[in-house]
């Protein structure tokens, strides 16, 4: 999961990846911050088990969505 992160991490910071390929992180990001977010983080672990799965969804969404050539690329380094 930790390279997945990385592989996102390198993906986005390339300015090779289409902007509309790294806007699919904004709804990942935004469903954190919502307020019906906010009102699961009260219960102890499901709220972050949300957040986490949320998160995760976003980064294996963008990295299935970029160019596959780069993210071979970026995967071997």
């Amino acid at each position: 999961m930790i390279s997945q992160f990385r592989l996102a991490w390198k993906l986005f910071r390339d300015d090779r990846v289409p902007r509309s390929v790294k806007a699919i992180s904004d709804p990942g990001d935004s469903g954190c911050r919502s307020p019906l977010g906010w009102l699961l983080n009260l219960i102890p672990v499901i709220g972050q088990m949300g957040d986490l799965a949320v998160i995760g969804l976003g980064v294996n969404t963008f990295v299935k969505a970029a160019p596959p050539k780069l993210s071979r690329i970026h995967g071997q380094s």
